[in-house]
């Protein structure tokens, strides 16, 4: 059930779902029975947290063509905080229910056997892999117990067809303006446009000039591969593709469209792969995209936009955790084929963080140290918690393309042969309340990735 325009989502069905689970947890007599049932619970509780969150791009484009931009922000922050709140209201209750989870890792170990059984083969498994080590580490919250950031058990998944990802659009020597009309009508929009064959000639015109086509230049067919889905946020809606011409590398295409009640019309072209790069910030709030399959858009924008990681594209249309294992595939793969080691990056040293990155890597890793260094000179050092705090905030407000977002990760574990000597000292001395040495492995309570 969705209130179309609140901005809120009914969770009485996750309510439900949880009572439920904990009924038949106290009558269930053996361990056996008591894993079965908490590994289905788990997963009837992401099932509904993700039969919400598909909802919310739909309600996105709603609030688009109604101008409802309060509803518009709102969703945004539910989609962000709706994942985390389904676990944090189920965790405490497993612990009650059912101890074992927190007390014996035999439990987990066959839990998570049972639970992989039960998501095999389904699109979604990685996600679902994801929200079971989430429930997990909020479990485990106050204990240094890693948890792998890794899909790896999850990877077997049907691929959709290509038809469902993008649309294509032959044309032939030049974009004609039926073609961009075409294009401009993917998302059917349930509103008009303001002068809908204006706009399709200026697009037309917009693409012909830039790409230099012409009836004279005799470039022969093309077409243009456009994503199926129109992308939301704040008050704009984009299309996302790109064209393909015979003999020439592929040019990325977005075309920006805005409402201002007199009917929707064309703000912007884009044919760049850095002006692309830009609209998907990570100093910008995260795109809801009218599309399901995430995996196969992640790769789309990436193919339009090389020099942004892969982990990346998943955050910036709304899949953060499975951006996060992204993230952390991508660093693992980076320094076991370059043989390179975390490093104190290069500029000056943070007064309140220590950082630290592989010198050909794009990512940067932070931890908070437990006191600032003398060169600190904004007050009253508040402490570990309250500096966490406010990088939470801004990945949870609308950043507005001044703030860069910050991927969290909770109870991260890595090798230790992956830190020069040095680095590993410095956040051994420094930052001990969130980094503890076991073995050959670093276990991180909380970092940061940029």
């Amino acid at each position: 059930m969705t209130d179309a325009l609140s901005g809120k989502t009914d969770n009485l069905r996750t309510e439900d779902i949880k009572y439920a689970g904990l009924y038949e947890l106290e009558q269930a007599g053996s361990e056996a029975e008591r894993i079965e049932i908490v590994a289905r619970l788990i997963l009837e509780i992401f099932q509904d947290y993700y039969a919400r969150s598909r909802a919310i791009p739909l309600l996105a484009k709603q609030a688009f063509e109604q101008r409802d931009w309060p509803a518009s922000l709102e969703l945004s922050q539910e989609r962000l905080a709706s994942y985390s709140t389904s676990i944090i209201k189920l965790a405490p209750l497993l612990q009650m229910f059912c101890p074992e989870v927190q007390e014996k890792d035999s439990f987990w170990s066959e839990l998570e056997t049972h639970y992989l059984a039960l998501i095999d083969g389904r699109y979604h498994a990685d996600l679902a892999f994801s929200f079971v080590h989430s429930t997990r580490r909020m479990i485990y919250q106050d204990q240094w117990r890693p948890v792998a950031y890794s899909n790896s058990a999850a990877t077997r998944r049907k691929k959709p067809p290509s038809s469902l990802i993008f649309r294509e659009i032959a044309y032939s020597s030049v974009l004609l303006p039926e073609n961009a009309r075409e294009i401009m009508q993917i998302p059917r929009f349930k509103i008009n446009f303001r002068n809908l064959e204006r706009d399709a000639e200026r697009v037309a015109e917009r693409i012909n000039q830039v790409l230099g086509l012409s009836q004279e230049s005799n470039t022969g067919f093309g077409k243009i591969q456009m994503i199926d889905a129109g992308f939301y946020r704040n008050r704009g809606a984009y299309l996302v593709g790109r064209i393909l011409m015979r003999g020439k590398r592929d040019v990325p295409l977005a075309i920006a469209f805005l409402n201002e009640g007199d009917g929707i019309f064309v703000d912007a072209v884009l044919l760049d792969s850095d002006d692309l790069q830009y609209m998907f910030s990570s100093t910008l709030a995260n795109f809801h995209v009218t599309n399901a399959h995430y995996h196969e858009l992640a790769a789309f924008l990436r193919s339009l936009m090389p020099k942004r990681p892969l982990g990346l594209h998943y955050s910036t249309i709304g899949f953060n955790h499975v951006g996060k294992v992204a993230v952390m595939e991508e660093l693992k793969t980076a320094l076991l084929s370059t043989g390179e080691v975390f490093e104190t990056p290069a500029g000056f040293r943070g007064t309140v963080a220590i950082a630290f990155s592989a010198p050909s890597s794009s990512f940067v890793l932070k931890v908070i140290r437990d006191k600032p260094t003398e060169n600190y000179k904004w007050g009253e050092f508040e402490g570990v918690e309250s500096v966490l705090n406010k990088y939470k905030r801004v990945h949870n407000i609308n950043r507005a393309g001044s703030m860069l977002d910050n991927i969290i990760y909770h109870n991260l574990e890595l090798p230790k042969g992956w830190f020069a000597v040095e680095v590993l000292d410095d956040l051994l001395a420094n930052a001990a309340s969130n980094v503890t040495l076991q073995g050959d492995k670093v276990i991180f309570k909380i970092s940061l990735c940029s």
